[in-house]
């Protein structure tokens, strides 16, 4: 009889074990939702959960983008590592020279990057971040650096020796 006791407390402890721990997973799992809430600013569309609640919304958002890059003809340039908006902008202005049949000086083509780089703002970008420079806005800046003054022009000098436009 104290053979058979004893296995009725065992299976007791195996079980009590086992709701203390899928309780315990449980509460863990709950935790983690709650911080990842609160770490993307109560947004539950950021983070982990942005597969969950936005990716029929975001694919159709980006064909929508697309469609427009190719009716507007803007550029759409994606960063590599160690880029920032300049090198955007300065691969922009080339296309749209190789579009056009036109070309800059290296100090038109640094005005006119820097130029570009002054209205899309600043900060880090990301790997991969893709940054859409309007066609307008290149042709604006190519329009304005073909107006500099010789003077200007020689002191963009210092600069453009730095720059490889390959």
């Amino acid at each position: 009889m104290s053979e058979k006791t004893n296995t009725n407390v065992e299976s007791q402890f195996d079980k009590t074990k086992f709701v203390n721990l899928a309780l315990g997973l449980i509460v863990a799992l709950a935790m983690f939702g709650i911080f990842s809430y609160f770490a993307n600013g109560g947004n539950m569309q950021a983070g982990i959960f942005s597969s969950i609640y936005n990716s029929d919304e975001e694919e159709k958002s980006e064909e929508v983008e697309v469609e427009k890059n190719i009716i507007t003809g803007d550029y759409v340039e994606q960063a590599q590592l160690g880029e920032g908006l300049t090198h955007l902008a300065r691969r922009a202005i080339s296309t749209h020279l190789e579009e056009t049949e036109s070309s800059l000086n290296p100090e038109q083509r640094i005005f006119a990057e820097d130029y570009i780089q002054k209205k899309l703002g600043s900060g880090p970008l990301m790997l991969g971040q893709e940054v859409t420079i309007s066609k307008s806005l290149v042709a604006e800046a190519i329009s304005l650096a073909n107006e500099l003054t010789p003077e200007q022009e020689h002191n963009l000098e210092q600069y453009s020796s730095l720059v490889s436009f390959n």
